[in-house]
């Protein structure tokens, strides 16, 4: 497993990042984290709790990990992986994670995600203590985002495009409570990078799914 620190990127045995997952009673995942700023913000709040961010961009996670490092924050982890990569990176790891978070998907994950892609929610869903708890934010336009739609076949969400899902995801373990429309206001109090610049930029509507994985 790759973790990157700062601008080196280190590799943890699987029994390395066992022990030092296992240390802490609350574990918090960030998958698509991109620079890392939401597990790096949130981890200087909460320091008895683990933050880690998971992303393929090697240099987006620099950012905020050297940031991490510089503050000697020992609560948190910018591990390079992707949803595709997540069965492969974590093998011989299950049922570490209370929190999943996706926030503002983009390309493959995204593209999953809206599909329920049986494969990678039970990927996920494997990584996860039972009960955990999920939080998804997500939300694009074909008018805003013609070449991603079209590449990815993504189809149009509504609410009532999520309540169609929802029997996909509870197969893979997966149980949509609430499907919630959001506003601008609360893409900037996600404090990720990408919400802060959407909360200024042009309207589309937004979603929020939220539940519980077993």
């Amino acid at each position: 497993m790759r973790i990157v620190k700062g601008n080196k990127t280190i590799e943890y045995t699987t029994g390395e990042f066992l022990d030092f997952v296992k240390s802490w009673e609350k574990v918090v995942l960030d998958l698509g984290t991109g620079d890392g700023r939401y597990v790096y913000k949130n981890a200087k709040i909460a320091k008895d709790i683990l933050w880690i961010g998971i992303d393929p961009s090697e240099k987006q996670l620099q950012e905020y990990s050297k940031k991490a490092l510089k503050e000697g924050l020992g609560n948190v982890l910018f591990v390079l992986s992707s949803l595709e990569n997540i069965e492969k990176d974590f093998e011989g790891v299950s049922e570490f994670v209370d929190d999943l978070k996706v926030y503002l998907p983009w390309g493959s994950l995204l593209e999953h995600i809206i599909k329920a892609t049986p494969t990678y929610l039970n990927n996920l869903r494997s990584l996860c203590k039972t009960d955990a708890n999920f939080e998804v934010v997500l939300g694009y336009t074909e008018e805003a985002e013609p070449t991603e739609v079209d590449r990815l076949g993504l189809s149009e969400i509504s609410e009532a495009y999520f309540e169609k899902i929802k029997p996909l995801y509870k197969e893979c373990g997966w149980y949509i409570r609430e499907i919630t429309l959001v506003s601008k206001e609360i893409l900037g109090e996600l404090d990720t990078t990408w919400g802060k610049r959407l909360k200024f930029g042009a309207n589309r509507p937004m979603y929020k799914l939220t539940g519980i994985i077993n």
